[in-house]
């Protein structure tokens, strides 16, 4: 049986947890639990009255499409290390103003498509791809 933490909805393995579902109603903030190596893809697309979420050490994706949509989403923050950011994953986020990607390795070219006006902090390696991120940034 999959775990419900807080209303979310989680699978368990021998690699650790995965959010698979965060209800469309969910409100406010968003805290990702210890424990949980990936936000798996789609898995809070679409739900447009979370404001802010943290994303603890220990996570190590984040997938495809997973924070798409959020509109009232303003704040994320990222506390470790990441290895990537999927396609799309924070797309039409547009309440967000930055983002702190400094633990992240690598980043999608769509990770943040349609999100006019966000002010990006990279990791040095991550920099030569700051033009593709911003064109797709203003579409």
């Amino acid at each position: 049986m999959a775990p419900v933490i807080d209303g979310l909805l989680y699978i368990k393995s021998s690699w650790g947890l995965r959010l698979r579902l965060c209800p469309p109603a969910y409100e406010g903030h968003l805290q990702i639990p210890e424990g949980v190596k990936e936000i798996g893809m789609c898995s809070c697309w679409g739900c447009t009255e979370i404001t802010s979420v943290f994303i603890p050490e220990g996570v190590e994706t984040i997938g495809d499409d997973a924070f798409s949509g959020c509109t009232k989403l303003e704040s994320v923050e990222i506390d470790g290390h990441i290895d990537k950011l999927g396609r799309w994953c924070f797309a039409g986020c547009t309440a967000i103003k930055e983002i702190d990607c400094i633990g992240v390795k690598e980043i999608e070219d769509t990770a943040f498509a349609g999100d006019k006006g966000l002010k990006l902090n990279l990791p040095f390696a991550l920099e030569k791809n700051r033009s593709k991120y911003e064109q797709n940034m203003n579409r």
